[in-house]
Parts: structure tokens; sequence; C-alpha cells
């Protein structure tokens, strides 16, 4: 008989596609890996992986180098010019 399959949970968090200003370098790297912990103690302790992404996000909502649920993706005029954004939901 085989043991069984032993597989341990990963999490990739990435903290934004942009040049990261030096002044805001260490704080993002303290929450992403503050993130990708809170997602990975979910996960541990058996969480789904749904519950383990919210853990996540909410302390990338939390830090201050992050502009996660604050600040619209594109700037205000930009967007106006395009349209309200839409989710595929409400399309």
């Amino acid at each position: 008989m085989s043991d069984p399959v032993v597989r341990e949970p990963v999490v990739v968090i990435h903290g934004g596609a942009w040049a990261i200003p030096d002044k805001l370098s260490s704080a993002s790297v303290t929450g992403v890996c503050a993130a990708a912990r809170a997602g990975y103690e979910v996960l541990v302790r058996g969480g789904s992986a749904v519950d383990a992404v919210e853990a996540a996000v909410r302390v990338m909502e939390d830090c201050p180098a992050f502009d996660a649920g604050i600040t619209p993706p594109t700037p205000i005029k930009k967007r106006e010019a395009h349209g309200p954004y839409r989710s595929p939901e409400n399309q």
C-alpha cells in the first residue's frame, strides 16, 4: 500500500504591475508577505481557497502600500472617456 500524497498549500500574491517607488518598496514586500501568510493560514486550517483569497485581499486592502479596494485602476478622466466600468455580471 502506498502512502497518501501530502500536499502543502501554496499561496502566490501579486503586489501590482508597476515600478514600485523606493519609499514603498519595504512596505510592499511586508504587505505581500503578510497577505500570503494570511491566505496560507486559512488553507492549513482547512479553509477553502475562496476564504484564503478573501483573507489575503483583506490584508492588502489594509496595507497603505497598495490601493486595493480604494483607488480606481485608471484615472477618473480616462474612465469617463471610456464609460463606467462594467463587470461581466453587469453587462
